[in-house]
């Protein structure tokens, strides 16, 4: 999975969310006890799990490359002021 931009990581948040609240309808649901529920859908349950990772991960490298680009501005705002205050 990979996520390219913010619509793209919202989208996914939402999608994940929807899966999850399925996977928690259907462990509830009638049928084979709980326990035969749990590990039938153990399968599932991991790929959330690792989706989540993946979502994380995601959501930490765009907060990362968003605080690169404010501290790039930074810089460029305190050479700007430098160079003004050098004339």
């Amino acid at each position: 999975m990979s996520i390219e931009n913010r619509f793209q990581l919202e989208n996914t948040q939402k999608k994940l969310q929807e899966l999850e609240q399925l996977y928690a309808k259907t462990l509830q649901g009638s049928g084979p006890s709980e326990h035969v529920r749990e590990q039938r859908y153990a399968p599932s349950k991991s790929g959330l799990i690792n989706s989540k990772k993946k979502l994380f991960d995601s959501r930490q490298a765009f907060k990362l490359a968003d605080l690169s680009c404010r501290l790039s501005a930074l810089g460029s705002r305190l050479s700007a002021r430098k160079e003004l205050s050098a004339l």
